[in-house]
């Protein structure tokens, strides 16, 4: 079921293209939790570009599908997945679902961070969507 999501291929894709940005910044995004400093760091150094350049909304958003997509596959590989999240599309937006009540959207959030700077650091979100994941799971055997 998983395997022809079409969102969860796009994203999983994208999410190489994170990788390769990471390189780039001598990064090895290695889809661990450890590697969520990394791409903080990573988006603090786009963040100073994209203003630089005076970015649109439309180029920030692009590079949002990318690290947004690599900060879920690391949000499902660390535990989300385990606690029945999968990739959705909601209204032309990638999101991480496990029902209409729950879910996460880390591709909105790092357009956030490029937009508003640190104040919008992924960390806290990362760290919250571990603990969804840890209570999602304990209550997902019935």
């Amino acid at each position: 079921k998983r395997e022809d999501n079409p969102t969860a291929l796009k994203m999983k894709s994208l999410a190489k293209k994170a990788v390769e940005h990471g390189k780039r910044f001598n990064y090895d995004f290695d889809y661990k939790r450890e590697s969520i400093e990394e791409l903080e760091e990573v988006l603090y150094k786009y963040e100073s570009a994209l203003k630089e350049i005076h970015a649109t909304d439309e180029e920030i958003w692009e590079l949002s599908l990318i690290f947004g997509a690599y900060l879920g596959e690391v949000l499902l590989l660390t535990g989300l997945k385990h606690a029945g999240f999968v990739w959705a599309d909601e209204n032309g937006i990638p999101i991480l679902k496990k029902n209409e009540q729950t879910k996460v959207s880390p591709v909105s959030k790092v357009f956030k961070r490029l937009k508003n700077g640190k104040e919008d650091n992924i960390k806290p979100f990362f760290d919250i969507g571990l603990c969804i994941a840890q209570q999602e799971s304990k209550f997902k055997r019935k």
